[in-house]
C-alpha cells in the first residue's frame, strides 16, 4: 500500500533492499528511501525499516563516539536520536545523500546538542518541538556528499563512481564495503583512490 515497490511483498527484506540496505546504492535507492522516510513520519513500521536501513552508518558513529570516551549508552542514545530524526524529517529538505543527512541529524541530537547547551548555558526547551529542524553545522561527510552530488551533476563522475562514493559515505570501513560488494579490501581501496582522484580533479576545475 505504500507504493514504493510493485507487486506482492512477502518479506520485509525486499523493502529494505529496495531502499539500499546492504546493497550497492543507486539513485533509484535514494528515491525509494526518500519515499519511505516521508511515510515514516506517520507510520511506525516505515520508521522502523528506515532505522534498520541506516543501522550500519549509525553503528559507525557509535564506534567513533566510544573511541572518544562515550559511555555504554552511546548505542541507545544514537538509535533513539535516529528514530526522532526520521520521524521529524522535513520533506522540503533536499540533501544529496539522505542517509548521511539523517545519520548526521541523529549524531547531533545524541551527542552534540546537549554538550552545546551545557557549554552555552542554554536551558533545554521542550524536546519534541525543539528537534523538528535541528540547527547545526554540516558534518565533513555531509560536505563530501554535496561534493559527490555536484560532481555527478557536472558529469565529472559516472554512475558507478556515484554509487561507490555513496557506499563510502554510508559505510566508511573498507572491510565492511568489501564484504557487502563481495570484493577484496585491496580492490575497494583502489576504487576509492580512483574515485577520489576524479573528485579532486573536479574541485580543482
Amino acid at each position: 500500500g505504500w507504493g514504493i515497490v510493485t507487486g506482492p511483498i512477502d518479506d520485509l527484506n525486499v523493502l529494505l533492499t529496495h531502499v539500499g540496505f546492504e546493497t550497492r546504492s543507486t539513485p533509484t535507492h535514494e528515491v525509494a528511501l526518500r519515499e519511505m522516510v516521508a511515510i515514516a513520519g506517520h507510520d511506525d513500521l516505515a520508521a522502523r525499516l528506515v532505522v534498520q536501513r541506516l543501522l550500519p552508518g549509525a553503528l559507525s558513529v557509535v564506534r567513533r563516539q566510544r573511541q572518544l570516551g562515550r559511555d555504554h549508552d552511546a548505542a541507545a542514545d544514537m538509535i533513539g536520536a535516529l528514530w526522532i530524526a526520521i520521524r521529524t524529517f522535513n520533506p522540503e529538505r533536499q540533501p544529496s545523500c539522505l542517509a548521511a543527512a539523517l545519520i548526521g541529524d541523529a549524531e547531533y541530537l545524541a551527542f552534540k546538542r546537549a554538550q552545546r547547551q551545557r557549554s552555552s548555558g542554554e536551558r533545554p526547551s521542550d524536546f519534541p518541538q525543539d528537534v523538528a529542524q535541528p540547527e547545526r553545522e554540516l558534518q565533513p561527510w555531509e560536505e563530501l556528499a554535496e561534493l559527490v552530488q555536484a560532481a555527478a551533476e557536472a558529469k565529472a563522475t559516472d554512475a558507478d563512481d556515484q554509487a561507490f562514493l555513496q557506499c563510502l559515505l554510508e559505510t566508511p570501513r573498507t572491510v565492511d564495503i568489501a564484504r557487502t560488494l563481495n570484493l577484496s579490501s585491496r580492490t575497494i581501496r583502489n576504487r576509492r583512490h580512483r574515485a577520489t582522484e576524479r573528485l579532486r580533479a573536479h574541485v580543482v576545475a
